[in-house]
């Protein structure tokens, strides 16, 4: 007579040298089966987890580049809005500005339009020029080339322009330069600011205004 051996969960047969030996092994055989097909829905799922991955990220990264593609090209929309309210402000005067005041926070306290065209008007009259003063706080003289160049595209072209100049805007690393390099800075002039923003450090924000434009200009941009 053959030895026969049950094993819990099947059924099945072997032989061995000292006989026919049965075997029951259905419940082995399938757990062994579920176990492979369950380590390569793991690869599968672990591949995919990765392309998602990938795929975010180029997808954040390509919209951040895009973005700041767009606000270089358009920046007072996002980056420098005062200019172009600046711009809505000359653009709505009766008559061209005679003499526009461009300046620090500082033109802004110190000069008086209404004061200057009272003491001009005692000496010409109705002949006297229209004085705008359109100081902005953190002005310098790039940040001025920016708004006189601004303008002209927008068609204001005034008589005179009157321009703050002091030292410590004019030098290399200048006090606003932090400022102006979330601001004006684009690509474009970024091989030509290089050397200036090197001096001055401004590693941190020349990062986040290339890099990451939305997380820095979230506030403008809702």
């Amino acid at each position: 007579m053959p030895e026969h051996l049950e094993v819990p969960g099947g059924k099945g047969f072997a032989s061995s040298p000292f006989g026919s030996v049965t075997l029951r092994w259905n419940g082995g055989l399938k757990s062994c089966m579920t176990s492979d097909g369950k380590e390569k829905r793991g690869h599968r799922r672990q591949g995919r987890s990765r392309r998602t991955l990938l795929l975010t990220a180029v997808l954040v990264i390509a919209s951040q580049l895009g973005v700041g593609i767009l606000l270089d090209r358009y920046p007072t929309k996002v980056r420098f809005m005062a200019a172009g309210a600046i711009v809505k402000a000359l653009q709505r005067l009766s008559k061209p500005t005679d003499i526009l005041f461009l300046g620090s926070s500082r033109f802004g306290n110190a000069v008086n339009t209404f004061e200057l065209s009272r003491l001009i008007y005692l000496s010409c009259g109705d002949q006297t020029p229209l004085i705008v003063n359109a100081a902005l706080p953190a002005a310098d003289p790039y940040s001025m080339d920016f708004l006189l160049r601004f303008f002209v595209d927008h068609g204001i072209k005034p008589g005179v322009v009157v321009i703050e100049v002091s030292p410590e805007t004019i030098k290399l690393a200048a006090a606003f330069q932090p400022v102006q390099v979330t601001r004006i800075l684009t690509w474009k002039e970024l091989p030509e600011a290089m050397s200036d923003l090197i001096e001055g450090r401004q590693y941190s924000r020349l990062m986040s205004s290339r890099l990451i434009p939305i997380f820095l200009y979230r506030k403008e941009l809702l």
